[in-house]
């Protein structure tokens, strides 16, 4: 059968408890003194926000919040919304650790363990990358983290059953004329930040919120995986090499190139149609049951896999698929050498990486041994499929 490959200013816009729910319950309290927060060192089988004490009253640093809230998101599904100045950013993380990253503007990005993936298809072909990255998932730690100011628990209040810490930066009040910085956090007993704010409030013009985060869906965020990334989510990734994957399919040609290499140069791999009639005829015109096809790789210590849909109308009467195999043009010899290939009769998809090891002379010199690849460092190698006892009785008769 066949398949085909186939500076934003606002009043006030802070939402209490950063999020909906019904009936808060709050509890404030005006403290003369600040009570501080004394962390402990940490424990790997410590809960999270165990060295935290949200009480009224108490400060906390933002090193100690980030500690506590990327702790309570570990091996957790969540989704992230924030704006860092640039638009809002989406990131939806399952239980496994894949993020789902929507940047503004931008198609998304996938994101685990250290890879990031990517879907850069045309109308023309399907471009799909996996690549390392030193970027971890965001929790919005990291901003937290930033900060040695301590932030003062002023109010709490409670929703949906949830106990949440409502904080400000803990710090002198500027001239009631000056703009001064503005913090707030709402935080849970655990530390997990349900809400962040910071910007810049003037008297005359109110708050200018300048970077901005809110957690949700925690222990509830699912999203659905294109089929691409779970093929590609299997493909080769070694940041200590920076080596990556890219996967090229071109639907009309029935074919499919993967490619794992220098991240540097996988931008260049290509898969075209050949255009050269010459090699195209003859021989492969006879036993060819396959577009020809030019698989683009010009780092040749790349491992370049070229995946071939054949024709098997087009095979002799009575001939077995399993004689089908890939074939690669190569120019010392002059002609097409049989590539290993591994034969999918129900996909009807022939696919290979090597050919075989061919011995010859040019021009009565000493005999040379090429293994011909798919690498090549002007990226012009020619592939068929072919029906194998075909092509060497045309090979041998000619």
């Amino acid at each position: 059968m066949r398949r085909s490959f186939a500076f934003v200013c606002c009043a006030v816009l802070v939402v209490l408890a950063g999020c909906s729910g019904g009936g808060p319950t709050t509890e404030t309290a005006a403290s003369t003194a600040s009570p501080t927060a004394t962390p402990t060192a940490e424990a790997t089988d410590a809960e999270p926000g165990s060295d935290l004490n949200l009480s009224v009253g108490v400060t906390v640093t933002g090193d100690q919040l980030a500690r506590a809230h990327a702790a309570t998101l570990r091996n957790e599904s969540y989704t992230l919304v924030s704006d860092f100045g640039g638009g809002s950013t989406v990131t939806r993380v399952d239980g496994t650790g894949l993020a789902r990253i929507a940047p503004p503007h931008r198609s998304f990005v996938y994101r685990a363990a250290g890879v990031t993936y990517r879907n850069r298809s045309t109308l023309v072909e399907r471009r799909y990358l996996a690549r390392p990255t030193r970027a971890n998932v965001s929790t919005g730690a990291g901003v937290l983290g930033d900060f040695s100011i301590r932030f003062e628990v002023v109010e709490t209040t409670t929703v949906d059953d949830e106990r949440r810490a409502i904080m400000r930066r803990a710090a002198a009040r500027a001239n009631a004329s000056d703009p001064r910085p503005y913090y707030r956090l709402v935080a849970t007993d655990s530390g997990l930040v349900r809400n962040y704010t910071h910007g810049v409030s003037r008297p005359d013009h109110g708050l200018a919120v300048t970077e901005s985060f809110t957690v949700s869906n925690v222990g509830e965020t699912t999203f659905e995986r294109p089929d691409w990334l779970t093929r590609l989510r299997e493909a080769p990734v070694d940041g200590a090499t920076d080596t990556g994957t890219v996967v090229v399919e071109r639907p009309e040609l029935d074919a499919r190139l993967q490619v794992v290499g220098a991240v540097r140069n996988l931008r260049d791999v290509g898969l075209r149609e050949n255009w050269d009639d010459w090699l195209a005829e003859g021989i492969v015109a006879e036993a060819g049951v396959s577009p020809v096809v030019n698989p683009v790789v010009r780092d040749r210590s790349a491992n370049a896999t070229v995946t071939v849909g054949y024709d098997e109308s087009r095979l002799p009467d009575g001939a077995s698929e399993r004689n089908v195999s890939l074939f690669v043009y190569n120019e010392s010899v002059g002609t097409y050498v049989q590539m290993h290939t591994t034969v999918d009769t129900g996909a009807d998809t022939a696919t290979a990486t090597r050919a075989h090891e061919v011995t010859y002379s040019s021009g009565g010199g000493p005999e040379e041994t090429v293994r011909p690849t798919i690498a090549h460092p002007l990226g012009r190698p020619v592939v068929v499929a072919m029906h194998v006892p075909t092509y060497y009785e045309a090979w041998r008769g000619g």
